[in-house]
């Protein structure tokens, strides 16, 4: 991936797309807040490939010590600095637009775009400027704010991305060490206690894990010096790990963190407390477990002064495939046309793997090589390899060049070149399998794309599209 190839564009398809059709669940790129050094300079934002490689260092606008900052759907990035939010676009440069802090409120801590599309802002480091508001994402005026009642100095915010719990969650250090709970929609938003943490263990970080409906937390050094997870519907703690953690040395003064798609616990480390600062990555796919297989992150750090926080910024990769009703299929004798769509990739290699319906949960053997902290959201089974070119016992190797078989399934442009506007097609020809006994067979369909110049060589990774086979299905939408 090459930094030009970081402009996001809304997805613009010709003609009527069917609800389901789609899946562009995005990808990312990893950014990481850099506060800079304690006498001033050093504050940027540094750009990531999710493979580990430091693409870019970019400057921030506004004054004062940065804190927080966080993503939309858009891909624009918020950020939290001084006494103000600062908007800024894909590629990182202001907007010239920012959200002031509403009376009593200062010192802007953190910043989400929360399930409904509003702005949430944590202000105040005590009990006179303290308070969470959110705001119109487009005016960017202040619809509600929510104080007072103990709630000082929060530090983080988390939200889940469902729209149908209307939450935001707070971590409070000092005197209240808790993670709280908003219901910003309510006729009058009151915040109420999850769970207390106690005197001793100061949240730095906070995360909401949907996976395992709780939070993994950060708490300060010079407190508990450890890593937990709340979970959310019974409020109870448990510790994770102390830190530094084994193998991790450097991470002995924790900041923000984050919880990705692939099972990852993101930590950020800053170099306070004889820290080494940087992203350090945990797997920590089973809450119930101690995260494990730590890697550094990134894996060039050079430009890295005294990091604060992380986030991952959503990338378009966009895959349609034919509709019946509301069911993506594939067609049983027929010749199936799928389309790719990823606005950043323009150009490059594309290579498109089935495999039976992915469980959503990761099979260890598609985890990519450290410091990769992906894995390919597939199964790993006969039909992947079959798929994708793996030549293994049982499964065919490629035939012809850019086509394959595997057991008389021809898909054509299994690899190819995505245009200049990042769109490419595909056909499944499912013509030999013409038979009714296939009905209903559930398979799963992605796509990632190749880059010669990070260390992995793949780009960027696609969501699995969740596919069934069909005999004789009525009323197909196909892809525009």
């Amino acid at each position: 991936m090459r930094i030009v190839g970081l402009v996001i564009g809304l997805l613009a398809l010709s003609g009527p797309v069917a609800v389901g059709q789609h899946l562009d669940s995005p990808t990312h790129f990893v950014w990481l807040l850099d506060r800079g050094a304690v006498a001033g300079g050093g504050e940027a934002l540094h750009v990531c490939h999710p493979d580990g490689t430091l693409l870019a260092t970019l400057p921030l606008p506004g004054a004062g010590p940065p804190r927080g900052f966080s993503f939309d759907r858009r891909g624009f990035a918020w950020l939290a600095r001084g006494d103000a939010i600062w908007e800024l676009d894909p590629m990182g440069v202001a907007t010239g637009r920012s959200i002031q802090p509403p009376l009593p409120f200062a010192q802007a801590q953190d910043v989400l775009e929360t399930p409904s599309g509003h702005l949430a802002v944590a202000w105040g480091m005590n009990a006179g400027s303290s308070g969470v508001s959110w705001h119109d994402a487009g005016s960017l005026a202040l619809v509600s704010s929510v104080s007072g009642g103990g709630f000082i100095h929060p530090r983080r915010l988390a939200t889940s991305p469902d729209p149908a719990m209307p939450r935001i969650y707070v971590s409070t250090s000092g005197p209240s060490n808790a993670v709280w709970e908003i219901n910003y929609l309510a006729g009058v938003p009151i915040a109420t206690i999850i769970t207390n943490l106690g005197p001793t263990l100061f949240p730095v970080g906070l995360a909401y894990d949907a996976t395992h409906d709780g939070f993994w937390t950060a708490g300060d050094f010079g407190g508990n010096n450890e890593i937990g997870f709340v979970d959310r519907s019974t409020g109870v703690y448990t510790p994770e790990f102390g830190y530094p953690a084994i193998g991790a040395p450097g991470l002995t003064a924790p900041g923000g963190l984050i919880y990705d798609r692939y099972g990852m616990l993101w930590i950020i480390g800053r170099d306070r407390n004889q820290g080494i600062t940087g992203a350090y990555v945990f797997r920590a796919s089973d809450a119930s477990q101690t995260p494990s297989s730590f890697t550094p992150f990134p894996s060039n750090p050079g430009a890295l002064t005294n990091l604060i926080d992380v986030d991952q910024q959503p990338v378009v990769m966009d895959l349609c495939v034919p509709l019946a009703g509301t069911d993506p299929i594939l067609e049983l004798g027929a010749a199936n046309r799928i389309t790719l769509d990823s606005p950043s990739e323009a150009g490059c290699l594309f290579a498109i793997a089935m495999s039976n319906r992915w469980n959503g949960v990761m099979d260890l053997g598609l985890e990519l090589g450290l410091p990769d902290t992906r894995g390919l959201p597939l199964t790993f089974d006969d039909l992947f390899r079959g798929s994708a070119g793996v030549e293994t016992p049982g499964s065919p190797p490629p035939v012809g060049g850019p086509n394959l078989s595997f057991f008389g399934i021809l898909i054509t442009g299994f690899t190819g070149f995505l245009d200049g506007n990042g769109q490419g097609q595909a056909f499944i020809d499912l013509t030999p399998l013409n038979d009714p006994s296939l009905d209903g067979i559930e398979l799963s369909l992605g796509y990632v794309t190749a880059d010669g110049l990070v260390s992995s060589g793949i780009g960027l990774i696609s969501q699995p599209i969740p596919v069934t086979l069909r005999f004789n299905p009525q009323g197909i939408v196909v892809c525009p």
